[in-house]
């Protein structure tokens, strides 16, 4: 919401469904010192056990790159029980299949969707299970940063500043960029997208279909930009294109040069509002922005400072030592 970003990824395609979904098999590879010649895999003549597969993930990975991944998992994890955070099975079951859906939406169709999983000897349902645990983390970093986040009274100006403070307007973008076409040719393909839109047809159906790659042609870019104010950093041309189109509506193609062109629609548009009726609103939106990095490696180490991260012993060989941010004591001899 504070800046332009223009989004250059395609919109989640939907999933259909696979004809013949493939039987899942788990395989358990906890506590491999329990059974550790127990088989888990045959590749030809070649049989893993459940020993070599745990020292073979710890090879390719490096001890020291998994103790860091543990540390931070254990550092999130205590900053969340001590302020009493939770992520539910809901909230982890529809971050998953966001992330699912968005997944899915990387393939043409569901045949393209279908080889790639065959390829990698993986099922739908297998892949689905994978991003819960993406999910999880990523839920409860969000609560974390959000409840350590000090949302005070210059922190919320600075935000009206860059917000409220100015004429707004929620900007769907589209872009055509040059390579394969001629000036000409793209210029074709954004006015028959522009004739669309005004002939009445939705924004997201037409983004769905135009941000697909066309034979021989580079595929569209575009997205959801959110909102952007009157003071945000980005050509002046095309700026005034944006604040002179009302709600609803789609401008002319414009041309970046060495780009393509871009096309336009505006949404919404919101006058400035008074600083006193949207701090509330404000505070909330602060307050549940996405973490950046920043603040993220910030928590960890004020977390490490409070539950210190101590190495009992040497990392491997050529290994590093705990990221910054992640605090440690000597190792013990």
């Amino acid at each position: 919401m504070r800046r332009l970003a223009m989004v250059m990824a395609a919109l989640a395609a939907g999933c259909a469904p696979l004809e013949r979904p493939r039987e899942v098999v788990r395989v358990d590879l906890r506590e491999p010192w329990l059974d550790p010649d127990a088989p888990v895999l045959r590749v030809g003549p070649r049989v893993i056990t459940r020993g070599e597969a745990y020292r073979r993930v710890v090879d390719r990975f490096g001890g020291g790159q998994l103790l860091r991944g543990i540390a931070r998992d254990e550092l999130l994890h205590l900053g969340a029980e001590s302020l009493g955070i939770d992520v539910s099975a809901e909230e982890i079951r529809r971050g998953a299949e966001e992330r699912f859906e968005a997944w899915c939406g990387e393939f043409a169709d569901a045949e393209s969707m279908r080889r790639h999983l065959a390829r990698e000897g993986l099922s739908r349902e297998e892949v689905r299970a994978g991003f819960e645990e993406e999910a999880r983390r990523e839920i409860l970093m969000a609560k974390v940063v959000a409840a350590s986040r000090v949302i005070d009274a210059k922190a919320l100006e600075d935000y009206y500043r860059e917000t409220y403070a100015q004429t707004r307007v929620h900007v769907l973008h589209l872009a055509f960029p040059g390579g394969g076409e001629d000036k000409d040719a793209l210029r074709r393909r954004a006015d028959g997208v522009v004739g669309r839109l005004r002939g009445g047809e939705a924004w997201a159906a037409v983004a769905r279909e135009v941000l697909e790659p066309e034979r021989g042609a580079p595929a569209a870019l575009g997205g959801d930009c959110g909102w952007i104010g009157e003071g945000a950093d980005m050509p002046g041309d095309l700026k005034r294109v944006l604040f002179a189109l009302g709600p609803g509506e789609t401008g002319e193609p414009v041309w970046e040069e060495g780009f393509g062109y871009h096309v336009f629609s505006v949404a919404e548009k919101a006058p400035a509002e008074p600083y006193a009726e949207c701090r509330d609103k404000m505070a909330a939106e602060l307050a549940g922005e996405p973490p950046r990095a920043a603040e993220i490696q910030d928590v960890l180490a004020k977390l490490g400072e409070k539950f210190p991260v101590e190495v009992v012993g040497p990392p491997p060989p050529g290994e590093a030592p705990l990221s910054p941010g992640v605090p440690q004591r000597p190792a013990l001899r």
